[in-house]
This record gives C-alpha cells, structure tokens and sequence, in this order.
C-alpha cells in the first residue's frame, strides 16, 4: 500500500488558558444585582473588565489577547487589539447560556470567577457543521478533528477562553446546586486592515 499523509489545514484556533480569580473579583461582584437577561440566564454590570480593582487581570487578559491575535494567529503586530465591552454573566441551578454568535467584534472570550463540578461546559461550535456539505450528516465511527461540529470544555475557576468572535457558543445547563458566575467580553482590532484591497483604518 501506497504510505500518504494527511495534511491538517483550515484550522480555528481556541485558546484555553488562565487568569487567577482575586478577592478583589469576588468582592466587587458581590457589590452588583445580577438582572434577568434571558429566562434561563442573568447578567450585570456592562464594562465589568474597566473597574479599577480589575485592572490586573484585565491586563492579563489583554496580553494573551496579543500572544493569540500575533503569535497564534500571525496577525501582523500593526494590528492591535482592545477589549470593548465586557459583562458578567450568572447562571444559577437549572440556568443555561443558550447558542449564540457575538456581533460587532473580532475576538470574544470568556473567563470563568466562580463554577463547582455540573455547573456547566462550554461548547464552542464549528462553522462548518459537516466536512461534506450541508445535504446529509453522516454517521461518525469516532470523532476527530476534521468531523467534529463542536467541542466541550468543563469550566473551572480561573478559566479563560478565547476564540474568533464568528463562533457560535453557548454553556450548558446548571446541574449543581450552585451558581455559575463567568465574565464574557468582545474585543475589536485597531490599526490599517484591507478591504478589497482598499486601506481602512479601525
């Protein structure tokens, strides 16, 4: 038999790493109501990466940001990138974050403050749901990398993820007693991009 090789292209680059959750995280969540977003989902104060106490962990966050837009993605560094909105999400038992796409940015992220075991996974699911076209879904012995349509990470505290804002994603149902608190934020480019060949400066 003929040896050949598989060659792994296309691909979307999740990062999962983590930034410690502070007292001081803690305590200015405790400070804010959480009001009802959806029926199964509550959120608070928009901005939250912009207080003060947070400045720390935001510039954390910030850094990865460009080890993943300049190192991973290989974005040239005239290209920076800024968060530009973040909020706190709260999932309380029996609540989940249904599927959902974030518009208006490049990169979203999400970064885990408070879970225990069955308080929710993050799916993060592919654009392309099927390797052979949108008429059939076919049976899958295993799953891998190029069959896969979506992928699950449990949530722990200190959890950070970041992924290219035209992912759909969502986080699972609450099955603990306890509550699920997780920060979510967009982020946009700045510098001179092409569009049509035409410079454009965000």
């Amino acid at each position: 038999m003929n040896k050949f090789e598989i060659c792994p292209t296309f691909s979307t680059p999740i990062l999962h790493s983590h930034c410690e959750v502070s007292c001081g995280v803690i305590d200015k969540l405790q400070q804010y109501r959480f009001e009802n977003h959806t029926k199964t989902n509550m959120i608070s104060i928009v901005n939250f990466l912009e207080f003060d106490e947070l400045s720390n962990q935001k510039n954390i966050i910030v850094e990865t940001l460009k080890k993943y837009l300049h190192s991973t993605c290989g974005i040239d560094k005239c290209i920076s990138v800024e968060i530009c909105s973040s909020w706190a999400n709260l999932n309380r038992p029996g609540d989940y974050l249904g599927r959902r796409q974030n518009q208006n940015s490049f990169i979203s992220g999400i970064w885990c403050i408070y879970s225990k075991e069955k308080c929710g996974e993050l799916k993060i699911h592919s654009p392309n749901t099927n390797l052979f076209g949108e008429c059939f879904n076919f049976i899958r012995t295993f799953p891998n990398d190029y069959n896969m349509n979506v992928v699950n990470y449990e949530i722990k505290p200190g959890d950070l993820f970041i992924f290219p804002s035209k992912l759909q994603y969502e986080v699972t149902k609450n099955e603990s007693d306890r509550e699920l608190v997780f920060i979510s934020f967009n982020c946009m480019f700045r510098g001179t991009m092409l569009s049509d060949n035409t410079p454009v400066f965000l």
